[in-house]
């Protein structure tokens, strides 16, 4: 579990998936991807300097399907970070 006192943001892989309904998805379809990967987000938040954790489990809303989460430092509003990894994700 992580708490406010670690100073990191938890990004579901499920907020950049493009076939998930708006309330899991975190961005607009135009920055989302199809089938989003662990690597390609771990990738992202490297090049930005979020210092990623890669953990291997269940989005709660689909506990059905592997998905994954990465761990990262905040260092700007949550939102902002996930649109900033989005775009990462999008130009490589």
């Amino acid at each position: 579990m992580v708490s406010k006192k670690d100073k990191k943001i938890v990004l579901w892989l499920d907020y950049f998936d493009i076939n998930n309904p708006r309330p899991v998805r975190r961005i607009s379809k135009k920055l989302a991807v199809h089938s989003p990967k662990m690597e390609k987000l771990e990738e992202a938040a490297k090049s930005l300097g979020l210092n990623p954790v890669l953990e291997e489990v269940r989005y709660p809303r689909y506990w059905y399907k592997k998905t994954g989460r990465v761990l990262v430092d905040k260092k700007i509003k949550k939102t902002a970070l996930i649109r900033q990894v989005a775009e990462k994700m999008r130009s490589d």
